[in-house]
């Protein structure tokens, strides 16, 4: 994977890691922190990086029903999903490059979050 990539699919997994996150929160996000680092990442860059990691089973897809979240497979989603990281997600979160921000691995802390 190449360096942006890392960096870009730590930065989605820092972003759902503290609590489910609608789609356009994550993009939000993750453009505010990547600005804040000095570079530009568009949005059709953290769309394949969220569902990437989606589909490595990092972070899972849910929808909000009946006063709940439930975890929905790709395929099977219709209207506004969730997103929040896996224990899989948590393991593998490495620290972010910046030392003022960094992630500690496997903490899960999400500390750019808010």
């Amino acid at each position: 994977m190449k360096e942006r990539d890392t960096y870009l699919r730590a930065l989605v997994l820092d972003a759902v890691a503290n609590d489910y996150e609608e789609f356009a929160m994550v993009v939000y996000e993750v453009t505010r922190w990547s600005l804040a680092e000095g570079f530009e990442v568009a949005f059709e860059e953290i769309r394949a990086a969220l569902w990437a990691a989606v589909d490595d089973g990092l972070i899972r897809a849910h929808l909000f029903t009946d006063g709940k979240f439930e975890p929905v497979t790709r395929d099977r989603l219709s209207g506004e999903a969730y997103f929040l990281i896996t224990e899989a997600g948590k393991s593998v979160m490495e620290p972010l490059p910046s030392t003022s921000t960094s992630v500690p691995a496997g903490s899960g802390t999400g500390s750019r979050n808010r």
